[in-house]
């Protein structure tokens, strides 16, 4: 007697079942833009904690507008007051929490809905997953870093104009600082990843 042999059920791939393209990268990034953009907190998040960091280089550079004629000459020349007033911790050290923060919730809203289960089932590649996280919450912070950079630089130097306090970019100094802002922003902005992963 001899023994049927059964053929392996054949699966269908995704692109002959239902006639749709895979899920492209872009489609990842898309949908996470959605997801974190419809709660509405995080906006209010972003928004407040934006116009926090500019309102702290303002309040800094007020305080340095207000203390200039009781400077010493040799600090009145050298204005490097200036770019501490215009990038003070007090409006940073917020702004590492508040990312630390929104990287959670990138991932923890997902969980708290029962999102995720919809997420590994329509992307079953788990990293591309993460990877689409990763690559949302670091264009937003890049995107909000340089607007409140720009924000916190043009406010404390329209403040501190009118005692002629002027740190132009071309002055030694500035750019490096800047630049060392920029640096500072990108472990801000990967302690927000750090929940993400």
């Amino acid at each position: 007697m001899t023994a049927a042999v059964s053929a392996p059920p054949v699966i269908p791939s995704a692109e002959v079942s239902d006639g749709l393209p895979p899920v492209r990268f872009r489609d990842l990034v898309a949908a996470e833009w959605i997801k974190m953009r419809s709660l509405r907190s995080t906006l209010w998040a972003l928004g407040f904690i934006t116009v926090f960091v500019i309102v702290c280089a303002a309040g800094a550079s007020y305080s340095g507008y207000r203390n200039f004629p009781g400077m010493d000459p040799e600090t009145q020349q050298a204005r490097q007051f200036a770019l501490h007033d215009a990038f003070p911790s007090t409006g940073y050290l917020s702004l590492m929490l508040v990312a630390g923060s929104l990287g959670a919730i990138a991932v923890v809203s997902e969980y708290s809905s029962g999102m995720i289960r919809t997420s590994t089932v329509a992307v079953p590649a788990r990293s591309s997953l993460v990877m689409a996280k990763v690559t949302t919450v670091t264009v937003l912070w890049t995107v909000l870093g340089t607007v409140m950079t720009l924000g916190s630089y043009g406010v404390s130097q329209l403040i501190l104009g009118a005692r002629d306090v002027w740190l132009p970019l071309d002055r030694p100094g500035t750019v490096q600082a800047l630049w060392r802002l920029r640096c500072w922003r990108r472990s801000v902005r990967r302690s927000g990843w750090g929940w993400v992963s």
